[in-house]
């Protein structure tokens, strides 16, 4: 998918680079981005959740959980498919340090980049039964870890 670029600042660390942007018409797409703790945050992939059934099958299976939207981003971070073996996320992080203090120069495009599509592959390939065990399990550590 080729999406524009912009310049953003890390505020933390003062290292800027020029990030994957959609832009403000973007209803129901987002850009994720790599992980530090499976690789660097330089990995960015396109979400469209409009028509999307990874996304449309999170959203069933997590209804009648006691849960919000944080609990539910969190949820497609941890089921997205790895891109060369690099967890996405959602959210702007800084590529160097992972701070989310990262000025945006929004409506000042730089350029254009080719990123891949995320995807759902390996969580829709488990059957029914597996999904909503997974659902649970990532719900029981939201609860621990996360709230």
């Amino acid at each position: 998918m080729q999406v524009s670029t912009i310049k953003a600042d890390c505020l933390t660390c003062g290292f800027w680079h020029y990030r994957p942007w959609l832009g403000d018409f973007s209803y129901g797409e987002g850009i994720a981005q790599g992980s530090f703790v499976t690789g660097t945050g330089e990995t960015f992939a396109y979400l469209n959740v409009l028509n999307n059934s990874g996304w449309d099958r999170l959203r069933v299976l997590a209804e009648g959980l006691e849960t919000d939207e944080s609990f539910f981003q969190w949820l497609v971070d941890q089921c997205l498919d790895p891109i060369s073996g690099v967890s996405l996320g959602s959210g702007v992080r800084c590529p160097e340090c992972d701070s989310t203090d990262i000025k945006l120069h929004e409506g000042m495009p730089t350029g254009r980049v080719e990123i891949p599509e995320a995807t759902f592959t390996g969580f829709l390939s488990l059957d029914p039964h597996e999904q909503q065990t997974r659902v649970v399990e990532l719900h029981s550590v939201w609860g621990d870890e996360y709230q």
